[in-house]
């Protein structure tokens, strides 16, 4: 059996990573990966950055896909790129809003916030907690909040007109272009943050590892 392995590179890598950041940036890579070792085994943890990061320290998982945070600081840690934040919505929610409450979201004003449903991801989320601290820096009061745990349905949500979502810009650029979202203007815009790929200590010991690092490399060239 042991023979057998070796001759077909049998072996297994634990992923961790929140849905979103899967399916918009980790999903192309794990399609490389597998189609160059379909033997190796895959297991992937659906997590948020946070619990992510507390999993790799406690070497539960050999990689995770995380937006950097002080809970990653202590982890071997490959940036990628940087998320930016936007609030959306759907024409037809806007110009409803406009005839409710006479509030016109080009004005950046901010009674804006006031007015509109806020979809938000929930409070124990990083990206939430970001947010929160935008809105307390530049004095925003909002009223009524829609929360979920899962930013797929809050791009969803928006889609279909049930009020104001804050997304990761870098993931509905394509909906903005053509028009499904209209991205509201801010008078001051919110601050990026860095996604990466973080590594637990143990790792450096899975050659599976050093074989995802390699597909990262010829892509990101990191």
């Amino acid at each position: 059996m042991l023979q057998r392995n070796r001759t077909f590179e049998v072996g297994q890598i634990h992923f961790g990573s929140s849905t979103t950041l899967c399916k918009h940036i980790m999903l192309p890579l794990l399609q490389t990966f597998v189609e160059k070792n379909p033997h190796i085994r895959v297991t992937i943890d659906g997590l948020s950055s946070r619990e992510t990061a507390l999993q790799l320290t406690a070497n539960k998982m050999d990689i995770g896909l995380l937006v950097e945070t002080s809970a990653s600081k202590s982890l071997a840690f490959t940036p990628l790129t940087d998320l930016s934040y936007t609030f959306v919505a759907s024409r037809q929610y806007l110009e409803n809003l406009k005839l409710r409450e006479g509030i016109d979201y080009t004005k950046k004003d901010p009674a804006f916030f006031q007015k509109a449903t806020l979809m938000l991801m929930d409070h124990e989320n990083i990206s939430r907690q970001h947010i929160e601290a935008y809105f307390s820096a530049n004095s925003i009061e909002t009223r009524q909040i829609l929360e979920t745990s899962n930013m797929e349905l809050l791009i969803e949500f928006a889609k279909i007109g049930l009020g104001v979502s804050c997304l990761i810009r870098n993931f509905v650029e394509k909906d903005i272009k053509n028009g499904t979202l209209i991205e509201i203007p801010l008078r001051k815009n919110i601050s990026t943050r860095t996604v990466g790929f973080a590594y637990s200590k143990e790792s450096v010991h899975n050659p599976a590892v050093a074989k995802f690092k390699q597909i990262l490399k010829e892509t990101y060239g990191k």
